[in-house]
């Protein structure tokens, strides 16, 4: 496995290196799994994931800003819940 990435790696154009599109999957899949875990909460409990799902949607902005438009998505599509 290690050669096989070594050798695609070698032969990859300069884009494939550091794109950050994958990077912002993680921040964003722990984001929309905290908010959909939280929507049947009592309204005390919530406030420690609103906090952690702030930072993962902050984190995703930082990697590519344009991942604001899934965030007004996600909460649009939540906020009557």
């Amino acid at each position: 496995m290690v050669a096989g990435t070594a050798g695609f790696y070698l032969y990859a154009s300069e884009m494939c290196h550091a794109q950050r599109d994958v990077w912002m999957v993680l921040p964003v899949a722990g984001a929309v799994t905290l908010r959909l875990s939280r929507l049947g909460k009592e309204p005390g409990k919530r406030f420690r994931s609103a906090v952690a799902e702030g930072a993962l949607w902050g984190t995703a902005v930082w990697l590519k800003p344009h991942v604001v438009v899934v965030a007004a998505v996600m909460w649009l599509v939540t906020v009557r819940r």
